[in-house]
């Protein structure tokens, strides 16, 4: 699946399904964040077998993953994680990973409108996302996007450069994520003008 936006600045921007035709243009996106950035990721993304390994996961149907193109770059990657869990039923997980160069554009925005429509789909109704308490620009982003923070948990997570991390919960119901969604539809549709986007 494949869609394109115009963004506000008017920047053509493509996002379409992460295949295993994209190992090495993955890769090349995950070798050009600072040392800064992949320090709290989940696992060592400089690795390509890792990232052969996270784009064949997609092949489940369980993990859902996205990417982010203007030109010839990848600005962004997104995943949806849903629970198979019963008693974790309607819930789902969402990573972002979005440049800090591009934090401050729509790319967060019209990613997590496309994965939106996923979620409304599964008939998912809350969509949560976990962070290491210094990504605090990540966090920031989040709760422009909808989310708020649900709980911390302290040195639960153990960062690249094997120091404990606390844990953010962020949680999003669906109702929320949907005015992102119609907040992208209606600057596409040029109802918006100059609004910005933490004043969604």
């Amino acid at each position: 699946m494949k869609n394109t936006y115009t963004l506000r600045d008017k920047r053509e921007l493509i996002v379409r399904n992460l295949t295993m035709d994209d190992v090495k243009l993955s890769h090349e996106f995950f070798l050009s964040l600072s040392e800064e950035e992949r320090r709290y990721l989940r696992s060592d993304v400089a690795d390509i077998k890792h990232v052969k390994k996270r784009i064949k996961a997609t092949q489940s149907g369980i993990i859902i993953r996205r990417i982010a193109i203007i030109g010839k770059d990848v600005v962004g990657d997104a995943s949806l994680e849903i629970s198979t869990e019963e008693w974790k039923g309607g819930t789902g997980y969402l990573r972002l990973l979005i440049p800090k160069a591009y934090r401050d554009s729509d790319v967060g925005a019209v990613l997590v409108s496309d994965l939106y429509e996923v979620a409304k789909e599964r008939q998912l109704k809350h969509i949560i996302t976990k962070l290491m308490r210094p990504q605090k620009e990540v966090i920031e982003m989040y709760e422009q996007l909808g989310f708020r923070i649900e709980g911390i948990l302290p040195d639960y997570l153990v960062d690249q450069a094997g120091e404990e991390q606390d844990m953010v919960v962020l949680i999003c119901g669906l109702e929320d994520l949907q005015k992102v969604h119609e907040f992208v539809g209606n600057w596409i549709d040029g109802d918006l003008g100059s609004v910005g986007a933490g004043e969604m």
